[in-house]
């Protein structure tokens, strides 16, 4: 009887244990972030010319309809290339490719950026432009970013956080 009443009382005390465990372990809220990257890290020359290859980042998103802020991100600048763009909700293809353009020493990087709906009833949109100034030779993040203009957080556009 007496380990009967040792028994009963160690799960007692195991299971409050765990209770006040599980309710002091609670795991935290996760930041929403509404802004979407589509980004690549590579080496780039300060000096591009026309034969180096054009080198390209892809990936597929699902966005819902709203007016969007597009830009292209790159060495942590920001450029507000389309500040309000509608899209339609559904599936795209989206596609960031930097060109090497001109000739030695003049050359400089043309970005362009695509989002093909997979909507066959939809345009594909494009935005484009040149890097402003050199670069200086080395690693850099490089791509584009799409931000809700409904979204509910305090971001009112893209920013460099993701470079």
């Amino acid at each position: 009887m007496k380990s009967w009443r040792l028994r009963t009382l160690s799960l007692a005390l195991v299971g409050g244990l765990l209770a006040l465990t599980a309710s002091t372990v609670a795991p935290a809220a996760a930041a929403v972030n509404w802004t979407a990257y589509n980004l690549k890290e590579q080496f780039l020359t300060k000096a591009p010319i026309d034969s180096d290859p054009t080198s390209c980042v892809d990936r597929r998103i699902y966005l819902k309809a709203d007016h969007y802020l597009w830009a292209h991100v790159y060495a942590g600048n920001v450029n507000f290339t389309r500040p309000d763009i509608f899209l339609g909700e559904g599936w795209y293809h989206w596609s960031d490719c930097l060109d090497p353009k001109g000739s030695y020493p003049n050359g400089y990087y043309w970005h362009s950026s695509s989002l093909d709906p997979d909507n066959p009833n939809w345009e594909t949109v494009t935005i484009a432009g040149g890097w402003p100034g050199q670069v200086v030779s080395g690693i850099y993040k490089w791509g584009s970013c799409l931000h809700p203009h409904n979204a509910p957080d305090d971001l009112t556009s893209c920013d460099s956080r993701g470079t």
